[in-house]
């Protein structure tokens, strides 16, 4: 089962996500021709330029979806206000790197509900968030089959944690759980993502915005009598009436909510979508103290990360740190001159000297690490260039969504 954060809120926190979902947001123009692209990409039909325009002009808000409400059932409201909540915990918990931000879909069938804006050089690219799927284990199973045998670049968030947790997937009849087991073996890096919202706050905070929009103090309950009143309020929500800002400021607010909280997860975080050269860590959040422990990164982590051990047993040596390990496997130049360094250090080693740091050093290496010869020059670390291909698209276990993108040397 996956590592997940939850998210407790405080009352003051759930003012603020109603007051968030209160405006209307538009998308800032500087994106709009991404957005075009990106609806046209990932959309389930075919629109006319015209269509999608409409969709990039568009003002959202929370309130659009009011139509949805029924008297007997609050399940295609529900998934809607999910989505929001999807797109508040990318924005405060999961975006870094050159990932700017996300948005709701203004395509409303599209599969992709949520749309993660980046950054390559001065262009800025949409790309495929996940979609949110809420609801019935043999719904959400079924949904995530056919993303994960149709749609391999869109992943899928498990709102109610039915294929994330050992609870929820007892839901399962025992067919659907063989099933879900070997597609899970099949399509490794399309695992369903565990959400950081419990049911129980989903469920204040869509009762705490009706209630905003009733203008209600105190107690309330949802029932048949309340639905006309409900959908009357919402359709009022016009973006006319709701004071407009745009997804920059969404994000800036998701951010200010969750600021004082410590949500440091590496199995929430979303970096880089198109660029490997991006992906490692900032250079602020390493320690330059060979004594001191790297901030965010441990054994462990590297060791799940970086699958060559020479390449960590070589940054240990010269006195990096664990995440130093990380950046030298992630950046190829800083990879290459760490690597001189170690050649350099391996030599005076081997002369006889500085015998010290090797015991210093072997303290420190994990098992699988130290169980591995320390390369005697760079050639035994660094690959030849493969020739100029370029690798599909994919997406990892944490929802990253990785564009195609050339690799290799012209020969």
């Amino acid at each position: 089962m996956q590592n997940r954060t939850s998210i407790t809120l405080t009352l003051e926190q759930r003012k603020l996500i109603i007051e968030l979902m209160n405006y209307s947001y538009t998308i800032p123009s500087e994106y709009h021709d991404c957005v075009a692209k990106a609806i046209k990409k990932y959309a389930t039909k075919s629109y006319s330029d015209e269509a999608i325009n409409k969709m990039v002009q568009k003002s959202q808000s929370v309130a659009n979806s009011g139509f949805l409400i029924r008297e007997d059932t609050l399940s295609l409201f529900r998934g809607k206000f999910a989505e929001w909540l999807a797109c508040i915990e990318y924005n405060s918990l999961k975006n870094s790197g050159s990932v700017i931000m996300t948005i709701v879909n203004p395509d409303e069938t599209s599969k992709a509900d949520l749309l993660h804006f980046i950054k390559i050089g001065d262009e800025f690219k949409a790309v495929a968030g996940p979609d949110i799927k809420s609801g019935g284990s043999t719904y959400v199973f079924n949904q995530w089959k056919k993303i994960v045998t149709s749609r391999h670049d869109i992943p899928m968030v498990d709102f109610d944690d039915v294929l994330t947790t050992e609870d929820g997937l007892k839901q399962l009849t025992k067919k659907q759980r063989e099933e879900f087991e070997q597609l899970s073996v099949q399509y490794p890096l399309k695992k369903p993502i565990a959400s950081a919202w419990t049911n129980q706050d989903e469920l204040r905070l869509r009762m705490d915005y009706f209630k905003s929009i009733l203008n209600l103090e105190g107690s309330f309950e949802y029932t048949p009598e309340v639905v006309p009143l409900l959908k009357e309020a919402l359709a009022n929500q016009t973006s006319e009436k709701l004071q407009e800002l745009d997804w920059t400021e969404f994000n800036n607010k998701c951010k200010e909510i969750f600021k004082d909280a410590d949500f440091e997860s590496q199995d929430l975080a979303i970096s880089n979508s198109a660029s490997e050269n991006n992906s490692y860590p900032k250079t602020n959040e390493i320690s330059n103290d060979k004594n001191t422990k790297a901030t965010r990164f441990n054994y462990k982590s590297v060791i799940n990360k970086v699958k060559s051990p020479k390449i960590i047993k070589t940054a240990l040596l010269v006195g990096g740190s664990t995440a130093g390990a990380l950046i030298v496997a992630k950046n190829p130049t800083l990879r290459k001159k760490l690597i001189n360094t170690a050649v350099s250090k391996l030599q005076e080693l081997k002369a006889g000297e500085n015998m010290s740091k090797v015991s210093a050093v072997a303290k420190n290496v994990p098992p699988e690490v130290s169980a591995t010869p320390i390369p005697d020059s760079v050639d035994q670390i660094i690959r030849k260039s493969p020739i100029l291909h370029t690798v599909s698209s994919y997406v990892k276990k944490n929802g990253k969504v990785v564009e195609s993108y050339p690799r290799g040397k012209s020969k």
